[in-house]
């Protein structure tokens, strides 16, 4: 870094008498002036944004400065020592080294750490005990590792079908068979039994008995009508009249 030193006195040189050769400014004199000029601001920095090397300094602050002002080695050294002791005697830059952390801690410090630790369960197999709890899981269809509640389980089994367990009615199993019952009043010999819902596919099975109150003879044999059941009816008939036929439907 160099400083700007002007090399001619271009004033001294007006009370020179006229005639006098050291009188005249050359101009080789003003290119050295300006030649030293640029010279030395090339070796300054900036004040915005200065790119600075070699080993600069800068006056050291005060204890416990905490503004812009520029943080010398000095500064920093004695802000480190000031630390507190709170390790048994190891401060400043010893106790900031993760190494010499070697201090005791009581643990009455840390609210029994041993016996907390022992009331955790492993991430790995845990065995819960008490009545553990989880969130449950929001789609019945859901089936992966999640956790299954008591209430995911019980929604999912009363989803696992659908049908109407009435006198007359149905199940239908996750599977898509389907199984009706009921009891149909005959009149006469002959009666059609409508199912309470319809079979999509076809009915694979029908079967049926008949009732007569007070027969103590036994039931008569019941007989489908010469053609199969439908998706949705069959007709049967008895040898005899009675007061009900008391039928099973299996189906898709």
């Amino acid at each position: 870094m160099s400083n700007y030193t002007k090399a001619t006195n271009f004033a001294s040189k007006d009370a020179l008498p006229t005639g006098n050769a050291a009188k005249v400014v050359k101009g080789t004199e003003i290119d050295d002036e300006y030649n030293a000029i640029q010279t030395a601001v090339n070796t300054k920095a900036d004040t915005n944004t200065p790119t600075l090397t070699g080993v600069p300094s800068a006056p050291t602050a005060a204890p416990a400065t905490n503004t812009t002002q520029i943080a010398t080695t000095a500064y920093t050294t004695a802000a480190v020592a000031a630390i507190p002791d709170t390790l048994g005697g190891q401060t400043g830059a010893y106790y900031l080294a993760r190494g010499n952390h070697t201090g005791v801690q009581a643990q009455s410090t840390i609210t029994d750490l041993a016996t907390d630790l022992a009331l955790k369960a492993d991430l790995v197999s845990p065995a819960f005990t008490g009545t553990p709890t989880a969130p449950t899981v929001g789609s019945a269809s859901d089936s992966t590792t999640t956790v299954a509640t008591t209430a995911f389980v019980q929604s999912a089994i009363a989803g696992s079908g659908s049908g109407s367990q009435a006198q007359n009615g149905y199940e239908t199993l996750p599977s898509g068979i389907r199984m009706q019952w009921g009891r149909q009043s005959i009149s006469g010999t002959s009666t059609t039994v409508t199912f309470p819902i319809a079979f999509t596919t076809a009915c694979y099975s029908f079967t049926c008995s008949s009732y007569k109150s007070g027969d103590t003879g036994g039931a008569d044999v019941v007989e489908l009508i010469k053609t199969l059941p439908t998706t949705t009816t069959c007709v049967v008939s008895t040898n005899n009249s009675h007061d009900e036929v008391l039928w099973w439907a299996v189906g898709k």
